[in-house]
């Protein structure tokens, strides 16, 4: 996992290229700037270019894992639960329902390591997989 100084370091960069593209935009909308018209074009092209790799970056840098935690209970007929926390389950369970209380779950079981199986139910962590989109991020 990336740290924050690195992408404090990516937004700071990110930050920079933008006002100079603001900048080389602005020189050109007037028509003051220096050397060819050519060269500006040139280094706008290369600003966006930047833009887009920094933001790519970025993305990745901050890119989250959503965790899904899935019961399934063996009495009865066998059912399936989905919830976004270890929390969540016992919003809608109680202990005695699950067989574990979630301090337990929290500080002595790694479900990432292994699910948690007693003689009630057992407890799964999975990731949501999600499709990676620009949507709102500088194009």
């Amino acid at each position: 996992m990336p740290s924050k100084l690195n992408t404090s370091a990516l937004r700071f960069t990110l930050a920079k290229v933008t006002a100079e593209l603001e900048s080389l935009n602005q020189s050109l909308k007037i028509g003051v700037y220096s050397g060819s018209r050519a060269s500006v074009e040139a280094k706008i092209e290369f600003h966006q270019e930047a833009i887009k790799k920094l933001t790519g970056e970025l993305e990745g840098a901050t890119k989250q894992i959503h965790k899904l935690y899935h019961v399934e209970f063996f009495e009865g007929k066998k059912k399936h639960y989905y919830f976004g926390s270890q929390a969540a389950i016992y919003d809608t369970f109680t202990p005695e329902q699950i067989g574990i209380t979630l301090d337990y779950l929290r500080n002595a079981i790694n479900l990432v390591e292994a699910p948690y199986e007693n003689r009630k139910c057992i407890i799964r962590l999975g990731e949501v997989k999600r499709k990676h989109t620009l949507r709102g991020r500088i194009k």
